[in-house]
Order: structure tokens, then C-alpha cells, then sequence
């Protein structure tokens, strides 16, 4: 009978220790980057997930898409969602071409998908819906209101060179905008639009697209200015191509803005090189993990705060860089504190607060 007894303590201890050992377990999350190690605003995305993730004890794997092969991360995914190591839930961003095969593959195979960074491409809304709707394994989405990036930049710009003495009438500006497979080029390019419509005195002269990147940003600003020599304001769609434009135009006096707080952007701003850098969603990565983990603990996010969530954008420039630097100079996005943003962690928080007035408040 004794060793009955021993035997039973001993598998209840050992029941004990496993329970223990599956509940401390680290949720998997992967996430498909839409761009290679090295870019700029995504290596931001990716250090303040991962920091975030450290928090909240989610184990996060990057999937990295190699410049101009848009499908090789896809097919990195079905391999991943396919083995012994299947995710929790994936994360990843719309493009043009696998927008829809995305969310066919995670309904297929069950795996809970969210969105973050860029819209629903245009032509395939019809087909796509909304969260939770034709695509039941959608469960949210995440993106920055482009529209008014796009058109907050354009009606700064344009103010400074008024302010600096240059007569409305000879006002011209060149648009240098992102890839044509992504909406956020289109959406800030709306935003770009809807400002030249309220002043008629600025002339866009031309709009082109880039890959995005600051060496081909700096191409085609240098074949620009050649057709353009008067040229007065430079609208880049993202830091990356405000600093190739500054590279292009020497000592030329042309005020450039830019989008994404990246780290060389801000250095641009700092040095004055770019009168301002429009930015913050790069977030949306990090507290998309806060509303999936608190999800995996049976805590909800469809009322709040909701199931599509719009990033509000925010300027830095000379007024405010100082703070900023005082604080994130190095980027040490370790210092939030994630677990203060969850529900399930942190019970008293009743309401979802991402804001960057929030985030200086639970710094650690």
C-alpha cells in the first residue's frame, strides 16, 4: 500500500509539472516580413515585435521576403503552417498578388491570420470582405491612415516653402512615390492629391514610383531634376526615399519630407536635411501581439478596439526630436513594459490604449 501511495504522489507530481510546463509554454506567432533583412522601416517593425514579444512570452519567427520575390515568404508560410512547428496565428501584411491567396491558405488550414500596415488592395475588396466575415480565420486588421500621411506631408511642405519667402506662383513639386504593388503608395498618393486640390498655385510636375528604396529613390530624383530644374518640393512616400532625394539634390535648396521614423530618417531631421518624418505605426506589429495573446487567453478584441483599427500618424521634427531621442534614440523598445497593454495581464486595463502618449507612460 505504501508503495502504492509513492507511486500515486509521483504521478501526480508528474501530472503537476507538466500542466505547469504546457501553460508556461510560449505561444508561436509568425509573421511575414514583405521585405528582406535591412529595410529600414521594417527592421523597425521587427525590433518592436520582438520586444514586445519578450514580454509576453510569445516565441515569433520572421519570415523574410527577398527583394523582387514577393512569393518566396508566401511559400515559406505554407511550409511553416504545414510542418510539426504549425503557428498559433500569422501575421502579415496585404499585398497586390497574395492579398487573397493569404487568407485562402490560413482558412484552409486553420491557422488565425492578422493584418497589419497596408489596406485591402482596391480591386480585390469584393472579393476579401472584412475580419471575421467570408475569411472566418481573418480576425483583425491593423493599418495607418496613408490618406492623411500622404497628405499631411504635402500640406506642410507646401506651407514652409510659402513661410520661406518663395512666391506661391512658382511653386512646383515633384512626387516620388512607393511600389506599385502596395496600397499605402496609392492611399498617401490620395493624400498628396487631396492637398494640390486646395492649392492650385503648387504644380505637381511629375509623380513616379519606386521600389521603395533610397538608391532607386535617388535614381530617379536625379533623372527628375534634369527635367525639372525649378523644381521647389520634393514629396517622398517614406524616409528611405526622402534621403535618396536629399542625396540626389546636392545643395539645392528643395525642402523634402518623409514617412516611417526610421532611424537615418530622423538623423535627416535632426541634421536638417528633411523638415520632418511622419510616423509611429510601426507599431502595429507589437500591440497586434498584445490583442493575440490576450485573445489565446479568451479575452476578445472584437469591441475594442474592434476588429479594423486605423493608426494615427505623428510628426517628428526640430520642435520634438529632442524628446523623442531622449528616450528611443537607440531604439531599446525593451524598456515598455508590453504586459502593462494587455487585459489578460494587467486586469485593470479596461480599455486598449496604443498611443504614444501611453507608451511613455509604461516605461519600465
Amino acid at each position: 500500500m505504501r508503495l502504492t501511495l509513492k507511486k500515486l504522489i509521483l504521478v501526480l507530481f508528474l501530472i503537476s509539472i507538466t500542466g505547469f510546463s504546457q501553460a508556461q509554454s510560449p505561444i508561436k506567432v509568425a509573421f511575414i516580413n514583405p521585405a528582406p533583412q535591412g529595410n529600414d522601416f521594417w527592421d523597425l517593425v521587427v525590433s518592436f515585435m520582438q520586444a514586445s514579444a519578450d514580454d509576453l512570452n510569445i516565441d515569433l519567427t520572421v519570415l523574410y521576403t527577398p527583394s523582387h520575390h514577393r512569393n518566396e515568404s508566401f511559400k515559406n508560410a505554407i511550409k511553416l503552417i504545414r510542418s510539426a512547428d504549425k503557428p498559433d496565428f500569422l501575421i502579415g501584411v496585404f499585398q497586390k498578388k497574395t492579398a487573397l491567396q493569404v487568407l485562402e491558405f490560413t482558412q484552409k488550414y486553420n491557422v488565425p491570420f492578422y493584418a497589419i500596415n497596408t489596406d485591402v488592395p482596391e480591386e480585390r475588396r469584393h472579393l476579401i470582405a472584412t475580419p471575421r466575415n467570408k475569411f472566418t480565420h481573418w480576425l483583425g486588421h491593423s493599418l495607418p491612415n496613408d490618406v492623411q500621411a500622404g497628405y499631411l506631408m504635402a500640406k506642410e511642405l507646401i506651407e514652409k516653402v510659402g513661410n520661406n519667402g518663395t512666391a506661391k506662383k512658382q511653386t512646383t513639386l515633384l512626387a516620388i512615390s512607393g511600389s506599385m504593388d502596395s496600397s499605402a503608395s496609392y492611399d498617401r498618393n490620395a493624400g498628396l492629391y487631396k492637398a494640390l486640390e486646395e492649392h492650385p498655385e503648387v504644380k505637381l510636375n511629375q509623380l513616379v514610383f519606386t521600389d521603395w528604396s533610397k538608391e532607386n529613390a535617388y535614381k530617379k530624383t536625379l533623372g527628375l531634376l534634369n527635367r525639372y530644374p525649378n523644381t521647389n518640393i520634393i514629396w517622398a512616400a517614406n524616409d528611405s526615399i526622402a534621403l535618396g532625394a536629399v542625396q540626389a539634390i546636392g545643395e539645392k535648396k528643395i525642402m523634402i519630407s518623409g514617412t516611417d521614423w526610421s532611424s537615418d530618417g530622423l538623423k535627416a531631421v535632426l541634421n536638417n536635411k528633411l523638415i520632418s518624418s511622419y510616423g509611429g505605426h510601426f507599431v502595429e506589429g507589437g500591440f497586434a501581439l498584445v490583442l493575440l495573446y490576450d485573445y489565446f487567453h479568451g479575452i476578445d478584441f472584437i469591441e475594442d478596439p474592434g476588429l479594423k483599427i486605423n493608426t494615427e500618424f505623428a510628426k517628428i521634427d526640430l520642435t520634438n526630436i529632442e524628446d523623442f531621442n531622449k528616450v528611443f534614440a537607440e531604439q531599446n523598445w525593451g524598456q515598455i513594459n508590453f504586459q502593462h497593454f494587455s487585459k489578460h495581464l494587467t486586469p485593470n486595463v479596461k480599455k486598449y490604449d496604443f498611443s504614444w502618449d501611453n507608451i511613455y507612460k509604461n516605461i519600465d
